[in-house]
């Protein structure tokens, strides 16, 4: 098979692995595009062209599959790969590591890899139909605190996890583990996971369903902060769903109605909004582990921006706030909350934000403090956001932003849908 694509088609790898992948509608997987000389990828055998199915035993179904996470490996573990490709090829001798810190894990650790001929070649072509099959409709929970809650079924009984795009990760409590009786294993030292400041030592071998879907056996990283007052505030929550489990399928999230549904990729660009006649488009990136991020306006200067549904306010860096709008915590104009002592809990600015038909006038954003001193605030091509620091990003829209809106995210195509909540109207033919 020839790979004919665009630019913008292309997925770009980490070096770590040293590849570009492309995904299509006339095959499942990744397709190679190119590969980087001397690089892992290189080293396995891979070449351009090569459709790649499945990598230690996760299949790959598009070109961000293979930032998929290896936590059950440690260094000298074997991983297969099974890839289409003109002849089999062997081998990587060598151990790759790559170590992330923040949300991620590793890309790829390429470990003793044995490349080998595909099993079976996936179903050539889609439907043309424009028809999408829902997965599941998931009735949302959304206490006081502004987080989002999503059922999940355990063992026949209904509990929450926190529903949070902005991680790559889906994680689960300590005392979900005990509570179930999980088998847990270490995470190899040689790996540097951290949760914010705390370093992920285990995760638990678990199956769960969401909705009709039902994983099995899945390797859930167990969160170091389950002991926070703050973040597991019921018995019935027992981790965070990421990205990891949903960025395979569409997403329409309707926080306002209390709604998540899940749909099957769409195959008809353009006809995902079924309850307005009129929406709104933001084309959307994605990082190396699948967290979609896309350029948001504050206050006049472009930002590179990301969603997230466990915090209820929006959140802005500090160091950002200094280089690029010239204020901190201690300017002028700067909102300060206290607890009872009097000590001051947080501090929040009103500012602008403006992307594609939405306008947001005086939004209270929230101030952080910046990322790891590895980070670095760079002017990129239409946005301004951290280089050498994976999966952080300057601003993150929090719950309110998104209690105001109905969106729907085409993972295939990239592109985020949406309509102000007010502005629902729906259209004949609806999902």
């Amino acid at each position: 098979m020839v790979l004919c694509v665009g630019p913008d088609d292309v997925t770009h790898l980490p070096p770590i692995f040293g590849a570009d992948a492309v995904s299509a509608s006339n095959f499942r997987g990744a397709g190679i595009f190119s590969v980087t000389p001397g690089s892992v990828a290189d080293k396995a055998g891979l070449k351009p062209n090569d459709i790649v199915y499945e990598f230690a035993g996760r299949s790959i179904v598009l070109a961000t599959d293979p930032r998929v996470a290896v936590v059950s490996m440690s260094p000298g573990d074997q991983a297969q790969v099974v890839a289409q490709g003109a002849e089999p090829r062997m081998v990587l001798k060598q151990t790759q590591l790559a170590r992330i810190r923040g949300f991620a894990l590793i890309f790829f650790v390429l470990l003793n890899v044995s490349l080998l001929p595909a099993k079976a070649s996936p179903t050539a072509a889609q439907s043309l139909s424009c028809e999408s099959h829902q997965l599941a409709s998931l009735d949302l929970d959304i206490p006081d605190s502004g987080a989002v809650l999503v059922p999940v079924t355990v063992n026949r009984a209904r509990l929450y996890m926190y529903l949070e795009l902005a991680s790559p990760w889906t994680s689960l409590s300590e005392q979900a583990v005990v509570r179930f009786a999980l088998q847990r294993t270490d995470i190899s030292k040689d790996l540097d996971i951290t949760f914010g400041d705390k370093r992920v030592q285990q995760y638990a071998t678990m199956s769960f369903q969401l909705g009709d879907i039902t994983y099995s056996q899945e390797h859930l990283l167990i969160d170091p902060h389950s002991t926070s007052a703050r973040r597991y505030t019921r018995p019935d929550i027992i981790g965070i769903l990421g990205i990891d489990f949903l960025w395979k399928m569409d997403l329409d999230l309707d926080l306002a109605h209390r709604k998540l549904n899940l749909y099957e990729p769409s195959k008809c660009p353009g006809r995902e909004v079924y309850w307005a006649s009129q929406y709104n488009v933001v084309p959307l990136r994605r990082d190396a582990f699948g967290n979609f991020f896309f350029p948001m306006e504050l206050d006049g200067r472009k930002l590179e921006a990301i969603l997230t549904t466990n915090d209820s306010v929006s959140t802005l860096s500090t160091d950002v706030t200094k280089r690029v709008y010239g204020f901190d915590k201690n300017s002028s104009g700067i909102e300060s909350v206290a607890d009872g002592d009097g000590h001051t809990i947080s501090q929040y600015r009103a500012m602008k934000l403006t992307a594609s038909g939405l306008t947001v006038v005086d939004e209270k954003i929230k101030l952080t403090d910046p990322p790891n001193n590895g980070c670095r605030l760079t002017k990129k091509d239409d946005a301004i956001g951290y280089t050498d620091c994976l999966y952080r990003y300057p601003l993150r829209l929090g719950s309110d932003i998104l209690q105001r809106l109905h969106v729907y995210i085409a993972t295939k195509e990239n592109m985020m849908y949406f309509t102000g909540n007010a502005d629902e109207s729906p259209m004949p033919g609806t999902k």
